[in-house]
């Protein structure tokens, strides 16, 4: 990178990344993770195991949103509020709402630790409620054989 070089904040990445996923564009989701970075749910529950809740590297953050969007017919988030930290830290409050290819929807509540390193996301921490994600995992179970993130 030159002197010139824009480098992406937390909250730019943030704001990127929840564009992205509402796009359902799993390959631009992974992009702005650095290669080794981390999606991170902070509990294990249902079918998501403790060894499962964390996904490291590029590779398998975008082969889960891949998931993801092979499940979902729509997805959007609103009342979006940022709390910047600093450059490289950034907490994201959320509500998201999608459709599943099922006809169900989805709807869940969300609260993100985003850090930054070199104008990529390092870390997503993602804090929700498992209860309406039971409904994702019996789609991804059904329909891959494994719910288990980015197994």
């Amino acid at each position: 990178m030159t002197a010139d070089t824009v480098v992406p904040t937390a909250a730019e990445l943030a704001a990127s990344c929840l564009d992205l996923i509402s796009k359902r564009d799993a390959a631009a989701v992974g992009e702005l993770f650095s290669e080794d970075g981390q999606w991170e749910l902070a509990y294990a529950f249902g079918r998501i195991s403790n060894d499962h809740r964390v996904l490291q590297g590029r590779h398998r953050i975008t082969r889960f949103h891949a998931q993801i969007a092979a499940f979902t017919i729509s997805v959007a988030f609103s009342d979006v509020e940022v709390s910047v930290v600093d450059d490289r830290l950034a907490f994201v409050e959320c509500r998201s709402e999608a459709q599943t290819i099922k006809g169900v929807p989805y709807r869940n509540y969300y609260m993100v630790k985003v850090v930054a390193e070199q104008g990529t996301i390092r870390r997503w921490l993602e804090f929700f409620d498992p209860r309406p994600s039971e409904v994702l995992q019996d789609l991804m179970a059904a329909g891959t054989g494994s719910a288990e993130a980015g197994a």
